[in-house]
């Protein structure tokens, strides 16, 4: 079911859970240390933004997980978009410094997307799932739908993972890896993957 607007900080909340591991997350705010309250302000953001442009989906309640698309053609977050999506509110609360390594990764992963898939298509921006409901199929039913109606109109879909542990459960969707690199200044992995619609 889709997000409601009211249900934003809820969700952060969950997104900040779930990703506590993360190591994008661990790098994003390694200069922070003030934990959960600020790493969910990256997560309203993105949040804010996504139902601007593209699309946020739900479980019922209690809210379990969030699954987070965007067209290909929002997907990256330039600076008028990211403005009247509460960039400003977003630098202030996470600082300035880590709001460099937000551009900065953010940046590079543009870059891959816009080289890899140079077409139109769907990106599953965010997906996460509170750690109370992981291994449950939470995820699974937060993507399915989207999946199967993209693939009966053959658009392909892309998405960015850090975590390696993903991969299996991306690939029982349908998803087919396209690039894995590990960035060494940033200590982070990032695997890049890819879902092709049928005709």
């Amino acid at each position: 079911m889709p997000l409601r607007r009211e249900q934003i900080t809820v969700a952060a909340d969950i997104l900040t859970s779930a990703f506590a591991n993360d190591p994008k997350i661990a790098y994003l705010f390694s200069q922070k240390g003030e934990g959960h309250t600020i790493q969910s302000e990256l997560f309203r953001f993105e949040l804010t933004y996504t139902l601007r442009y593209g699309w946020v989906y739900t479980t019922p309640d209690p809210l379990r997980g969030v699954a987070l698309w965007l067209p290909s053609d929002k997907s990256e977050i330039t600076t008028f978009r990211g403005l009247i999506s509460g960039g400003i509110r977003l630098q202030r609360k996470i600082g300035k410094e880590a709001m460099n390594r937000v551009l900065e990764f953010s940046h590079h992963i543009d870059k891959k997307h816009m080289t890899e898939m140079p077409y139109s298509h769907l990106y599953l921006f965010v997906l996460g799932v509170h750690p109370d409901y992981q291994n449950q199929g939470v995820a699974g039913r937060l993507i399915r739908p989207v999946l199967d109606h993209v693939e009966k109109i053959g658009i392909d879909c892309y998405l960015t993972t850090q975590n390696e542990e993903n991969i299996g459960f991306y690939e029982h969707f349908g998803f087919e890896m396209i690039s894995n690199e590990y960035l060494e200044l940033m200590q982070v992995p990032v695997i890049t993957m890819k879902k092709t619609g049928k005709y």
